[in-house]
């Protein structure tokens, strides 16, 4: 008795024949022309589109990245004795050792915007971000942190600046801006 498994099968049309359609065959649409291979083409160009994006945009954000506002670590500043907790604090993409504090208003001429590297333990008066992303403030990766504020005097004052285990601190006479962690305790 043969296997069932090696018999042949019927064609789907109901001829005799199983030689009117090849297994594998691409399907034809009435006018004859082949359907599969596009579809198949569609789909990869599809996917290679949406990579060709994806690097784009990556690569736009690598070079220009928008500045998020962010809520840690918390910035507290006083001026002139009277202290603050207005400022404003922005955290670059894809730079997680970089902050910029925005002040509310500008105080004594220049001091309006700073930025904080982590990484090089620098404090710098930045003039502001001069460009936008989507709407957003944005900096450019090569753009220069801003007036290193260790050893300057400004305001016939000098800049102190300490980076500590649970907190940032740069003051002069006049002003004095803290990032601190929300873990550590309060003053």
């Amino acid at each position: 008795m043969p296997d069932p498994l090696e018999q042949p099968l019927p064609p789907p049309d109901g001829g005799e024949s199983g030689m009117d359609s090849v297994p594998g065959e691409a399907k034809k649409n009435p006018e004859g022309r082949n359907l599969r291979p596009f579809r198949e083409w569609g789909l990869d160009a599809g996917i290679a589109l949406f990579s060709f994006l994806a690097i784009v945009f990556g690569a736009i954000i690598w070079f220009q990245p928008p500045l998020f506002r962010s809520s840690s670590p918390r910035v507290t500043y006083s001026f002139l004795g009277k202290a603050q907790q207005d400022a404003i604090l922005y955290r670059p993409v894809a730079m997680p050792t970089r902050y910029y504090i925005k002040l509310p208003y500008e105080l004594q001429k220049t001091y309006r915007w700073f930025s904080v590297d982590l990484r090089r333990e620098v404090c710098a008066i930045f003039p502001g971000p001069s460009r936008k992303f989507f709407g957003l403030p944005a900096i450019r990766r090569s753009d220069p942190l801003g007036l290193d504020l260790e050893f300057r005097h400004l305001d016939d004052s000098e800049w102190r600046v300490g980076f500590f285990e649970d907190s940032i601190v740069f003051s002069n006479a006049i002003l004095s801006v803290r990032l601190e962690n929300k873990t550590s305790p309060a003053p």
